[in-house]
């Protein structure tokens, strides 16, 4: 029995990082899920806990709060279903998630930007209802859209006509602010060719 004690554990030694005399910082096992050593590579891997891929393949950002580091457009996709962290479930705060979506915003190379104008909507519609943060939200995603226009990036698009389709209280939801709404209709007739110039809409923007 003592036996196979000792080679079970033996076995599972790699998983967490080779014990004591692995080269893997306490630091990185709490920003990320360790995986076992491969013949090609001496070193942990550390991965996304979102979709289990190594942490080095893509941006990552990581959570003020606890620590924990995922791929930004992974936590991004999580934050919209549960804004807590996939890990330890502490609350992710309003002024993070808008960090993240600056973040996937401001760099080029993140095939997911939609999802920064989404999180952004999501933020405001949750209630957190102080004057400074919503007004500074709104500033964010009126610029987000704004971006979007500027660069051409068709791939916001349905995010921003969201933005419009949510304008009416009949919706149930809160209106969004005018300046976003502006930007919004802009951000369309430059992105849209289709879009009339006199969209019937604009006079209750």
């Amino acid at each position: 029995m003592g036996g196979a004690g000792s080679s079970s554990s033996n076995a599972r030694a790699p998983l967490l990082g080779g014990g004591q005399s692995s080269s893997c910082p306490a630091e990185e096992v709490v920003t990320g899920t360790p995986v076992g050593f491969s013949s090609a590579d001496e070193d942990g891997h550390l991965v996304c806990a979102v979709c289990i891929s190594p942490l080095d393949r893509a941006v990552t950002y990581r959570l003020p709060n606890c620590g924990h580091t995922f791929h930004t457009l992974c936590l991004a996709s999580a934050l919209q279903v549960s804004q807590l962290c996939p890990i330890c479930r502490v609350e992710v705060d309003a002024e993070a998630a808008s960090h993240i979506a600056k973040h996937i915003c401001s760099d080029s190379s993140q095939s997911g930007s939609l999802l920064a104008a989404e999180i952004l909507i999501e933020i405001r519609e949750r209630g957190r209802s102080s004057k400074p943060e919503t007004r500074v939200s709104a500033e964010e995603t009126a610029d987000a859209i704004r971006k979007a226009a500027r660069t051409g990036d068709a791939g916001k698009i349905p995010a921003i006509a969201t933005l419009l389709g949510r304008g009416k209280e009949a919706s149930g939801r809160p209106p969004q602010p005018p300046s976003v709404r502006l930007a919004a209709v802009e951000a369309l007739r430059l992105l849209v060719p289709a879009f009339a110039s006199s969209w019937p809409g604009l006079p209750h923007v």
